[in-house]
């Protein structure tokens, strides 16, 4: 799926959008994320609610005019006891230091038009083994920039996500690796139209990954996704719907089999009492891939995929939240792995001013081809945070991962013990 011309003729559209996004953030900026959870009983797109909301004052500490910056640093020091996620006798641990700064902007141009937008960048530097350095400043996940039109009942939002990462614990197949370095983007477009009680969905959003190092150059591609969700707003308490997506992915090497993924199913967004909200989504999904790669893989996914969440006030000083997935993704020397995660997270305000997160997962992967894998990964995360002063915030995280797969030095435990401090300018 796929030639040099081809390749080329991306890379010059995806410059080119970038440049026409940008035009339109200076011309039109505004933002509008805090509209998607409207009663049903709400006034239109273009109502003085809408204003109210856009106009809504954030927190910020430096302000250029119509500008409004907030800037955050960070220092990170953390001890960890398994790095390269080897079996026990290859285990390396070292002593690792990541300095980091987080800036987030917001402009109101006009009074329905607003820009945001958030960057943080950080660095690791390993003590014992700087060889795995990071070798490019890296880019916080929430890295991102919106741009949305309110045109009477119809909104366009334009996206632009944004992350250059290198932790291998985020990928579940990943072991005897120290960095998985690459860079992801997504940037695309959702258009709503609201109907009052029907709300049309329709977008397209198109994903980069890019692989930093040549070891994980085989997983260089381009996602194309479409998606159409129309739902109904059955009163204020329930929403229904219909969730529709379409993906096409294309590897640059030709070692990865190019894929087609198609899920179909309905959803439901339920109220459940004033604190409790939940969303389960449950369909079909086949997930295909050609034969344009070497891996030698020729199997395919048809089955049921779902999605659940469940958030959860208990009192004031106390809320958890609850999340269940299982679906078809793209595979690291295969065509696919089924995942199937569950996590579970509580925020607790233990006294005044200190708070505890805590979060419990698990995994399971099943990849496809002949030699495949089956693992389960189990979790923990405690964060103990308490403010020094107004701008000052100092933390104690512990995290503990332990995989057990089926293939011979692929299991893994690890325990990351980390000391932060960061501040507000």
């Amino acid at each position: 799926m796929g030639s040099c011309k081809r390749t080329k003729l991306k890379q010059g559209f995806l410059n080119l959008s970038i440049r026409v996004i940008f035009l339109f953030y200076l011309l039109f900026p505004f933002r509008a994320n805090e509209l998607l959870g409207q009663e049903f009983s709400r006034q239109s797109l273009t109502s003085s609610e809408m204003v109210r909301v856009l106009n809504r004052d954030e927190r910020y500490n430096l302000r250029l005019g119509g500008v409004k910056l907030q800037i955050d640093a960070a220092l990170q020091g953390e001890m960890n006891d398994n790095v390269n996620l080897a079996s026990s006798k290859g285990a390396l641990s070292d002593l690792i230091f990541r300095p980091g700064v987080e800036a987030k902007g917001g402009w109101q141009a006009t009074e329905n038009n607003k820009i945001t937008g958030t960057l943080g960048m950080s660095f690791a530097k390993y003590v014992a083994h700087p060889e795995f350095d990071s070798t490019t400043p890296l880019i916080a996940p929430n890295s991102e920039t919106d741009f949305t039109m309110a045109i009477g009942d119809w909104r366009v939002k334009l996206f632009d996500r944004f992350r250059m990462q290198e932790d291998p614990t985020t990928n579940g197949q990943l072991s005897s690796v120290a960095a998985f370095r690459r860079f992801e983007n997504d940037m695309g477009i959702v258009v709503d139209w609201d109907l009052n009680q029907f709300i049309l969905t329709s977008g397209y959003t198109w994903s980069t990954f890019l692989s930093i190092d040549k070891t994980f150059e085989s997983l260089n591609r381009d996602s194309h996704t479409f998606i159409f969700e129309p739902k109904y707003l059955v009163n204020e308490a329930i929403t229904l719907g219909l969730s529709n997506r379409y993906t096409e992915t294309d590897f640059e090497k030709k070692i990865q089999n190019d894929s087609i993924s198609v899920q179909s199913g309905p959803f439901a967004e339920i109220k459940v009492t004033k604190y409790t909200t939940t969303r389960v989504e449950i369909g079909y999904q086949d997930y295909r891939s050609d034969q344009t790669g070497t891996i030698q893989d020729s199997s395919s996914f048809s089955s049921i995929y779902s999605r659940l969440s469940v958030k959860n006030r208990l009192n004031k000083y106390m809320n958890h939240d609850l999340s269940f997935t299982r679906m078809a993704e793209a595979g690291i020397g295969s065509n696919f792995v089924d995942r199937i995660a569950v996590d579970y997270g509580v925020d607790w305000q233990i006294v005044k001013d200190t708070g505890l997160r805590g979060v419990v997962f698990y995994e399971n992967l099943s990849s496809s081809g002949g030699d495949a894998e089956v693992a389960d990964r189990y979790g923990i995360l405690g964060r103990l945070s308490y403010p020094l002063t107004i701008s000052t915030m100092v933390a104690l995280e512990y995290r503990f991962t332990y995989k057990d797969s089926n293939l011979f030095e692929k299991d893994y435990i690890q325990n990351v013990t980390s000391a932060i401090v960061s501040y507000s300018f």
